[in-house]
């Protein structure tokens, strides 16, 4: 456990009876608590359907816990993290449906759960044990085209400390599935760990050109920071992939603090300037405070018209930022066109896979470029408007909290949306009648070459005068609402944590008042008491700051 991990165990039931004690809302802290106690970032593990992650799961755990031979139309993410007690939950749409059997584990019987469910497995187990912090998660394989899969996957961008990608040594180089899956996460400047498995199937001298030949192709996609490692093993030799897990455990030290830790100093921020007004250093008397509680009210009602404005101004450039996200996309869309005219003249082999990928590179590609920067402005200016009494030594902090503790931004919300951008659209309808009309002909063998170049150029008309456009106007209309719904979670966060901060202020102005009404000895006495809880903050805050 964490040294910070511990002190706030320990000192968070005394942060809370504090906040009581003052009035102040405590209903953060059963979230608090959770994450302190049971904090653990998650380690998916991606790979085609035959890499071996659940053979490598089985033989890191020394135990048969997950079936080799499996459906992957019907494999679910199963995460897999340390516990006292064993214990296998079933989950559908993320809540709890029901306890499980090892039987039902090995054997897949979870219809109930539904495409979108997911298993986490508790176990008590040595190597676990001691990775306390990591929950290693097998997900389905990449090659899969079912959307659930994909949907399973983005779930984890921003949830996840690394992704450990699982190479096959029998393929020795990276699928084109795992490029583009690299590349994608490229985008979000999340770790890679790669696992070259069952180095047993090849001689020595091969998984070594073959790790060579892999660390280039990664560290030819991704930042040089997100690159960790490469390693090889097998179902009877995987120190390497251990001595990487604890690693990554150290890791998460650091996530912890950035998550965590944050948060509570935040918290802890909140109540010393509580205290610190009721402390009464300006020693203010009863027409002193009332004048500034009218002061306060009349900066707030003045920042309401200011928030108002930024409101506005930050709706009227969506149109244009839409605009220019759809256009980043279709341009991508375009400058696939041969690809996409020669999965057609395939029979349109894999061309639902090439465009979802593209439409997803191409928006996050987007959100980055035009989005992000518009909030981003916007969060800045109402930073710097911001009423003095409500600014608790924190920068505003508009990033949703997931049930684990870890921030979802901007970008990583958006990603576990990308799979219902194109969700409805007909591939089937839309391609096969062109298909049939490209392929139609049949003429002698003289005239193969004539024919195949101007079936190159159907199907190349086809792609960029029918396909990308009813892409995009299903790209379009669900863009919008997307975007639109991102932004309006943005500025109701914002309004929420205004309307916190304002509320606290006055109350911790009201219970002044009330002060002031008291006796110099009892007011004395209070004083004292505040000057004590103050200490104990500070004493918190520099344990959390070593």
């Amino acid at each position: 456990m964490f040294q910070q991990q511990k002190t706030l165990i320990q000192d968070l039931p005394k942060i809370q009876n504090l906040y009581e004690k003052y009035q102040l809302d405590s209903n953060k802290f059963q979230e608090l608590t959770k994450n302190s106690q049971n904090f653990k970032v998650r380690i998916p593990l991606i790979g085609a359907f035959s890499a071996g992650k659940s053979s490598l799961i089985n033989a890191l755990l020394a135990q048969r816990l997950l079936a080799v031979e499996i459906d992957p139309a019907s494999n679910l993410a199963t995460e897999i993290s340390f516990a006292e007690t064993d214990q296998i939950l079933g989950f559908k749409d993320n809540q709890f449906v029901k306890e499980l059997s090892f039987e039902q584990l090995k054997s897949q019987d979870f219809d109930d759960l539904g495409a979108n469910g997911h298993v986490e497995v508790k176990l008590n187990n040595p190597l676990l044990q001691s990775l306390p912090h990591l929950c290693l998660a097998d997900l389905p394989g990449l090659d899969s085209k079912s959307e659930a899969h994909s949907q399973a996957i983005h779930h984890y961008l921003g949830r996840s400390l690394a992704y450990c990608i699982m190479v096959s040594s029998e393929e020795g180089t990276l699928k084109e599935s795992i490029k583009n899956f690299l590349a994608e996460l490229a985008l979000h400047q999340a770790p890679v760990l790669v696992i070259i498995s069952k180095s047993d199937k090849r001689s020595a001298e091969d998984i070594e050109a073959i790790k060579q030949q892999v660390k280039q192709q990664v560290q030819a996609i991704l930042p040089p920071d997100n690159y960790l490692n490469v390693v090889a093993a097998s179902r009877k030799q995987f120190d390497t992939v251990i001595a990487a897990l604890q690693e990554l455990e150290q890791r998460s030290e650091q996530r912890f603090k950035e998550m965590v830790v944050k948060q509570s100093i935040d918290t802890i921020a909140t109540l010393q300037q509580h205290i610190e007004v009721l402390n009464n250093q300006d020693n203010l008397d009863l027409e002193s405070l009332k004048l500034k509680q009218t002061e306060m009210q009349e900066e707030m009602q003045h920042f309401q018209q200011k928030l108002k404005q930024e409101h506005q101004q930050i709706n009227s450039r969506f149109n244009d930022v839409l605009s220019q996200i759809t256009q980043h996309i279709r341009s991508r869309l375009t400058g696939e066109t041969d690809s996409f005219a020669n999965s057609v003249l395939h029979q349109g082999s894999d061309i639902q896979q090439q465009i979802t990928y593209s439409v997803r590179i191409g928006m996050t590609e987007g959100m980055e470029r035009y989005f992000k920067p518009l909030v981003e402005k916007y969060l800045h200016r109402i930073e710097s408007e911001l009423p003095e009494q409500l600014k608790i030594n924190q920068n505003f902090n508009f990033e949703a909290s997931d049930n684990d503790g870890l921030n979802t931004t901007i970008l990583t919300g958006a990603a576990t949306l990308l799979p219902i951008v194109l969700r409805s659209f007909p591939y089937a309808a839309v391609i096969i009648p062109i298909i049939s009309t490209i392929l139609g002909k049949f003429i002698s063998d003289s005239q193969k070459e004539q024919q195949r170049a101007e079936q190159r150029e159907q199907a190349r008309s086809y792609v960029q005068a029918t396909l990308i456009p009813q892409v995009m106007a299903q790209v379009e209309l669900n863009l919008r609402q997307i975007l639109t719904a991102q932004l309006q979670q943005v500025e109701q966060n914002v309004q929420q944590q205004i309307d916190e901060k304002y509320q606290q202020a006055q109350l911790a102005l009201a219970q002044l008042a009330q002060q002031l009404q008291q006796g110099e000895a009892e007011q004395e006495q209070q004083r004292a008491i505040y000057q004590q809880d103050l200490t104990t903050l500070n004493q918190v805050i520099k344990a959390l700051n070593p």
